[in-house]
């Protein structure tokens, strides 16, 4: 849904007004209607931008002393004038509010930060028999990234499923191009073997779609891919083939029957909202076709007004995404619910639905939510007690100059070949993950854990 600046009536900034009398004349010229406000700086920039349905109500309780918040102090100091835009309806006064904090970016409205650390799986589509892997960090341009994903646990359960059900390889461009027979991986039925041409490419980059399909919810498109590919072999009298496909179609509806969110008939996202030592994160797990395609956590920006925090995030998120399901799952009732549901079902061309309050599957959805987002917020979550560790540690070690750098290493090799190092660092401000680092040991050195180290 477009805003017409015709709907719109702006009035130009007023002062602030800070005498009792002033106030009470402020507040009896304000209008009786939907509109958007700004709170402006000296230099007329928007420091807060709010709306509401009757702007004459909200307003008005700025100016209440009894009910001030510190943040709602420092608001009222920093701002000098107040704009108002008039709009026809409160959901006109939602977009344009939407809008305009998108646009202008006031410091004391709710901002979500997008964390980027979680894990993807990457396809190196650049290759010709493309591998699949682990990847942590921001997404690049080349190659297919499917997740994201809450931790590595579930990025490894991923990987273990695609390479049993796809056979796609894992290992090193390196590797893969000096084999002279095929690996362990290839024994134990986890991979094809292209490196040694047992399977074409063709046929590999089949096997790279199915698990795409997998990977992004598209379970039940695959399965009847499968489905008629098992008919076509029976049909030839290919029956080895035809019994692969029957054990995969098998493979997946037990997964599928496992898993405590199948039976989902719209694709849905679940939202979990959670605060440790003064930091909020909403955590967001993606549900499409019965199957959990990701999990994306927001962490919440310092300085911020609202109260509710929830809504505040469906209107950045999903009025701002070209992308939305059409069920949206909270644990905790919604303001304007229903504003919310038309504002999200205009936008979007759909309908699109709010539960607050859950069934027993979609509660099941929510507790996956709230354990993914809370296992990344405590391993996160910043030392507090960092200092007094590491004073406590040169109080014990009796060092003269202060630490302030800890480096720790680690050798790790598979039966005497192919040593790295670790090394993680520590800081006088908890992990320093910046300085992290992995080094590759030399082969004269790979069975030697004292010369790996020296």
């Amino acid at each position: 849904m477009e805003i017409s600046q015709e709907n719109i009536h702006t009035e130009k900034p007023f002062l602030i007004p800070s005498g009792r009398e002033d106030i009470l004349k402020f507040v009896k010229r304000l209008p009786k209607k939907p509109g958007v406000y700004k709170f402006l700086d000296n230099a007329n920039h928007p420091i807060y931008i709010g709306k509401a349905k009757f702007l004459d109500k909200r307003l008005s309780s700025y100016f209440r002393l009894s009910s001030r918040t510190k943040k709602l102090d420092k608001l009222m100091l920093d701002a000098k004038s107040i704009e108002l835009a008039i709009t026809n309806t409160e959901l006109e006064s939602l977009l344009l509010e939407q809008f305009l904090i998108k646009k202008l970016k006031p410091k004391f409205n709710v901002q979500f930060k997008d964390d980027k650390g979680y894990p993807w799986i990457k396809i190196d589509t650049e290759q010709k028999f493309p591998s699949a892997k682990s990847y942590l960090g921001k997404k690049q341009e080349k190659g297919r990234f499917l997740g994201p994903f809450p931790n590595n646990y579930a990025v490894r359960d991923a990987l273990k499923l695609i390479q049993k059900t796809f056979k796609l390889r894992n290992c090193s461009d390196s590797y893969f191009l000096n084999r002279s027979r095929p690996c362990l991986q290839y024994e134990i039925g986890r991979c094809s073997a292209p490196c040694m041409g047992l399977i074409n490419n063709a046929e590999y980059k089949k096997e790279v779609k199915g698990a795409e399909l997998l990977l992004t919810g598209r379970s039940e498109e695959l399965i009847e891919e499968f489905y008629t590919l098992m008919d076509r072999f029976s049909l030839t009298k290919d029956y080895e083939k035809a019994a692969v496909y029957r054990d995969r179609i098998s493979a997946l509806r037990d997964i599928q029957r496992s898993q405590s969110i199948t039976g989902f008939k719209k694709n849905r996202d679940a939202v979990f909202l959670s605060s440790t030592n003064g930091i909020t994160k909403i955590g967001v797990t993606h549900v499409k076709q019965g199957w959990v395609v990701g999990h994306n956590n927001f962490i919440l920006q310092d300085e911020f007004m609202e109260e509710d925090i929830l809504e505040r995030f469906v209107i950045q998120k999903y009025l701002s995404d070209v992308v939305c399901p059409s069920v949206l799952i909270f644990g905790s009732e919604i303001k304007n619910k229903r504003l919310l549901e038309k504002a999200l079902s205009d936008f979007h061309s759909k309908k699109i639905s709010i539960i607050t309050k859950l069934g027993k599957k979609d509660k099941g959805l929510l507790d996956l939510c709230k354990a993914n987002t809370e296992y990344v917020f405590k391993n996160d979550l910043i030392d507090r007690d960092i200092k007094f560790k590491i004073d406590a540690l040169n109080e014990a070690l009796r060092i003269q100059d202060p630490i302030k750098i800890i480096e720790s290493y680690d050798i790790s090799h598979q039966s005497g070949t192919d040593a790295v190092a670790g090394c993680v660092v520590y800081s006088i401000e908890g992990k320093d993950k910046s300085h992290y680092r992995t080094y590759k040991i030399s082969e004269e050195n790979s069975g030697n854990d004292i010369g790996s180290m020296n």
